[in-house]
């Protein structure tokens, strides 16, 4: 069978970054639409799709939380037979169509890279980061490192297997998973790259983890993946505050704060590859975060659902 694409966005006051996005793609490569699914832009997102003649499918719920019903109502109108995920902030390498052509003649779904390119603070360590993460060569099986920013799989898996309209967070990763079980064949494909254009201010870093680690507490509950991070955030949780307390207590807060900055500092030193002030504000930057995963992952693990 011909592989027929569909590329599926959702969409929401991306002006900035949704004209690069569809740029990257190319005209041709099997791709037969762009469908952007729109939850309600109001500045000039709607009018640069028009312009580039996508096709728009207006979500009709409106409110928070609606990542699965947007991704849902985007396949419910794709005519192709591979379904593929691409973020509004993302851009395509050259090759990438062809990395999932050849990637989903073998298996039945494919993943791929995410780089950040390096315009701030944050995007300097999501960068090593994610080479610490992605592998160099291809990876067969499921693994948490899948994102519906750079995704792809057969259509009829996705129309078997829709995403949980209901989850708060994390769906793309509770599809993954369920798709996973069903016995589906995954591989991760290291040169299916796309280049994630955040904007990476502390906020909404912030706000981005918080939603995040909602949903891995979410999906610890449910099959008992994050597994490792719920430990550590645990630990964290329960250990920090009894050791605040105590070195006020006894005297020696102002040793526990130097320790912990150091230990933060030691953590941090394996993102940059020279010293910097950069890495001397790391701490100060990622204790508050750290701290905002562990109660969110809680959060998660306590809704019920």
């Amino acid at each position: 069978m011909k592989p027929k694409i569909s590329i599926i966005i959702l969409t929401k006051n991306v002006e900035n970054t949704i004209e690069r996005c569809i740029n990257s793609l190319p005209t041709k490569q099997n791709i037969i639409e762009i469908i952007a699914v729109d939850g309600g832009s109001t500045d000039n997102t709607i009018k640069i799709l028009r312009k580039h003649r996508i096709k728009i499918i207006h979500q009709k719920k409106k409110g928070k939380y609606l990542f699965g019903y947007a991704r849902n109502l985007g396949i419910k109108h794709a005519r192709g037979n591979i379904i593929t995920f691409l973020s509004a902030d993302c851009y395509a390498e050259k090759n990438w169509v062809y990395e999932i052509i050849n990637s989903i003649r073998k298996y039945d779904c494919v993943g791929g890279v995410q780089k950040y390119p390096k315009k701030y603070f944050l995007d300097e360590i999501l960068q090593e980061t994610a080479k610490k993460l992605n592998p160099k060569k291809s990876v067969e099986g499921f693994s948490t490192r899948f994102s519906t920013s750079n995704y792809a799989c057969k259509k009829e898996i996705c129309e078997k297997i829709p995403f949980d309209e209901d989850m708060k967070a994390d769906e793309d990763q509770d599809f993954f998973y369920r798709v996973y079980l069903s016995g589906y064949r995954f591989l991760f494909n290291p040169d299916m790259k796309v280049f994630h254009d955040t904007e990476s201010s502390f906020k909404r870093y912030v706000n981005r983890r918080w939603r995040e680690t909602i949903g891995e507490g979410i999906l610890f509950k449910k099959y008992g993946i994050f597994k490792k991070e719920f430990i550590i955030r645990s630990f964290i949780l329960l250990i920090g505050p009894l050791l605040l307390i105590s070195s006020l207590l006894m005297n020696f807060f102002i040793l526990f704060v130097i320790v912990s900055y150091l230990c933060f500092l030691i953590y941090g030193m394996r993102y940059f590859k020279k010293i910097s002030f950069k890495i001397l504000i790391y701490p100060l930057y990622f204790i508050p975060i750290r701290i905002i995963e562990a109660i969110g992952m809680l959060k998660g693990y306590l809704m019920k659902k």
